[in-house]
């Protein structure tokens, strides 16, 4: 799995049996990731941690009055 920050973009791959090559297999982009930073597997579900930059911190003016939320995924 990858997240891509600045797309708002979650990625899965498919890794080679040996490790040395991946194939894109899967692509989920939406605002609502909120600049995604961190992923996580629990229960079935995919945790993406949404950074919330924009709303201050590294890529925006200001501090976030909650820097950091999480958003439960499924399906991916």
């Amino acid at each position: 799995m990858g997240a891509h920050d600045k797309t708002g973009t979650l990625t899965r791959w498919h890794l080679s049996p040996d490790g040395t090559e991946a194939r894109l297999t899967r692509t989920l982009t939406t605002p609502a990731f909120q600049i995604p930073t961190t992923l996580a597997q629990a229960s079935g579900a995919l945790l993406v941690v949404r950074s919330q930059f924009d709303k201050g911190g590294p890529m925006g003016p200001g501090t976030p009055a909650t820097p950091f939320t999480v958003a439960r995924v499924t399906g991916m």
